[in-house]
């Protein structure tokens, strides 16, 4: 299974920066030994629902108590049967495009 988050905090935050509770996200995400990859609006997340959730929850509930509010949107593409990597997801488009593009996700 492969799963989008993007955490939003919104609330009491130390300026305008979101980089501190982000950064704290990613540490957690790190932590948990799951692959992922950071993009720019989000991290994608790799694993089984019972692995990827309890991070999930624990991200958002870092987000929020650092922030007082945290919105969290979470993207899930799970297939049924075949699991694909998300490099492996990635190399498939490329092929039916016909060469590399340029994405997050770093090949080998």
């Amino acid at each position: 299974m492969i799963v989008e988050l993007s955490i939003i905090p919104v609330g009491n935050l130390e300026g305008a920066s979101i980089s501190g509770p982000l950064a704290e996200v990613l540490k957690i995400i790190d932590e948990s030994g799951l692959k992922y990859q950071v993009t720019a609006s989000g991290t994608i997340i790799e694993g089984t629902w019972q692995k990827v959730f309890p991070v999930i929850q624990k991200c958002h509930e870092a987000v929020k108590h650092r922030a007082g509010r945290a919105i969290t949107h979470i993207s899930i593409d799970d297939r049924e049967g075949k699991r694909e990597t998300m490099e492996e997801m990635v190399e498939s488009v490329e092929e039916k495009v016909g060469k590399e593009l340029r994405t997050c996700i770093h090949h080998g």
